[in-house]
């Protein structure tokens, strides 16, 4: 129960710090989109083979010639797992485990730094729900745009591209019609 309580009373810390972390910066969505070189992409693990595939093949439209790399969790299902292993190298594919989550609910420092040091320009997050881990693991990366849907306070503190759509089924055609038109 103490446990809990501690990770609650964390988790609002770094909801709080990330917020006041550094001064908001004036960003040129139109320039950081039209020069993407890296694409950091979270696939939650509720996406099906179709929206795999739909995501994968709208950013590489978006982004002929940008490095793409992949966040998984572990429970993502198998199926699409092997479909994203099929269609992905290895090396652009990360696969977050439960224990590279710690107590406090922050990704390893290794994995953080590994991410910080790719230099990411983008990273877009299709999840339909807040995970305070990966929103503040997209935020220690340093990319300039953290793309994602709109989800209430949380998500507002952690992202700085925000779709808000009507139901979560429109929210891919919309972001990435978002970022066509930011190209």
């Amino acid at each position: 129960m103490l446990g809990n309580i501690g990770k609650s009373l964390f988790t609002k810390f770094l909801i709080w710090s990330s917020r006041f972390e550094k001064p908001a910066e004036v960003i040129n969505y139109r320039s950081i989109v039209g020069q993407t070189k890296r694409v950091l992409i979270y696939i939650p693990d509720s996406a099906s083979e179709q929206r795999v595939q739909y995501i994968q093949e709208r950013v590489k439209n978006c982004f002929p010639d940008a490095h793409l790399e992949y966040v998984l969790v572990e429970r993502f299902p198998s199926d699409n797992r092997n479909f994203l292993q099929s269609s992905v190298p290895q090396n652009h594919l990360n696969i977050v485990k439960k224990d590279d989550i710690g107590f406090w609910g922050i990704l390893r420092k290794n994995i953080l730094e590994n991410w910080k040091d790719k230099q990411f320009d983008l990273v877009l997050d299709f999840s339909s729900t807040f995970d305070v881990s990966l929103a503040h693991a997209f935020r220690a990366s340093g990319a300039p745009i953290i793309a994602g849907l709109f989800l209430g306070r949380e998500s507002e503190l952690f992202h700085n591209l925000l779709i808000k759509t009507r139901d979560h089924e429109l929210f891919d055609p919309t972001l990435f019609d978002c970022l066509s038109q930011l190209r």
